[in-house]
C-alpha cells in the first residue's frame, strides 16, 4: 500500500517516488528511474522551506535530499 505523503507527492513531481526519512528535519525523495527534473519539480513545491540537493544514477535512479 502506498504512503499518502508518496502518493501526493507523486502527483505533483509527475513519477512514481519514494519517501525516506533521514531525521527530524531531512528525508529524500527518490525514483527508481533517472529524472533530471526531480530537483526542480521539489523545489517548486517546498519554495524556500527547504535546502535541496539532488544526484543522478544510472544503475539506481535519483535522489533529491531535502533538509527543512
Amino acid at each position: 500500500m502506498t504512503n499518502p505523503i508518496e502518493a501526493t507527492l507523486t502527483e505533483i513531481i509527475g513519477r512514481k517516488v519514494e519517501l525516506t526519512v533521514r531525521g527530524d528535519r531531512s528525508f529524500t525523495i527518490s525514483t527508481e528511474e533517472v529524472f533530471a527534473g526531480l530537483g526542480e519539480r521539489v523545489a517548486a513545491f517546498f519554495g524556500d522551506l527547504a535546502k535541496i540537493t539532488t544526484e543522478h544514477d544510472d544503475e539506481c535512479g535519483s535522489f533529491a535530499y531535502v533538509e527543512i
